[in-house]
């Protein structure tokens, strides 16, 4: 990407549109420290932006420890969005078997 006379080249920045700036730094704490403030906050809304951008550059130590959280983290309010997430994805799909015990009580 830096090599071969790309703009990222001569402007020494690569430009991701579709992250926010959090989750673009969470990403990265994590990368560099191993650790970041949206996990340990819990913060579910927050793991699940972190999760896909985990799994787009695939960084899996990361994918594994937001699937922790996510499913850790199911409630009422957030259920069907973890359900769709957990069924586009493989390795979450383990959660929903949990959500299918969670929606019967």
């Amino acid at each position: 990407m830096f090599e071969y006379g790309t703009k990222e080249t001569w402007k020494s920045e690569v430009e991701v549109k579709d992250v926010s700036r959090d989750t673009m730094a969470s990403f990265l704490e994590f990368l560099y420290i191993g650790s970041c403030d949206c996990l340990e906050k819990r913060d579910v809304e927050s793991v699940i932006e972190l999760y896909l951008i985990a799994d787009r550059y695939l960084v899996d130590d990361l994918k594994y420890v937001c699937g922790e959280v996510i499913e850790a983290g199911i409630t009422i309010k957030n259920c069907l969005k973890i359900w769709a997430l957990a069924n586009s994805y493989e390795d979450l799909y383990r959660i929903t078997f949990k959500l299918r015990d969670f929606s019967w009580g």
